[in-house]
């Protein structure tokens, strides 16, 4: 079902190219305050001190409860620890030369 939702996010993109923006989790951990800039630019939105102080604030302190906000820069490899690495490799092949290929 993620693959069907991920290349339905990806057609609305290519529908609705100013009214879609499509953010990949590993580039908002790496980098969430350029990253939400973007967003907030490309929605026409005002970026405040406060979107930057939560930022700041909940990237760096860390939540163990798996649907809190407060998650450190570690999250992006550490289901690499967690998933069965034949699931992974089983993944990779699956989405390798296609459009989902971006999210690998």
């Amino acid at each position: 079902k993620w693959k069907e939702v991920a290349n339905l996010y990806l057609d609305l993109k290519d529908k609705y190219k100013s009214r879609v923006f499509i953010v990949r989790y590993e580039d908002i951990v790496g980098n969430p305050v350029q990253l939400t800039r973007e967003l907030f630019e490309f929605f026409e939105l005002n970026f405040q001190k406060q979107t930057e102080e939560f930022l700041d604030k909940s990237t760096t302190s860390h939540h163990k409860n798996y649907y809190s906000v407060y998650k450190n820069k570690q999250v992006i490899e550490q289901w690499k620890d967690e998933l069965d690495p034949y699931i992974i490799n089983e993944i990779y092949d699956d989405l390798k030369n296609t459009r989902l290929e971006v999210f690998i």
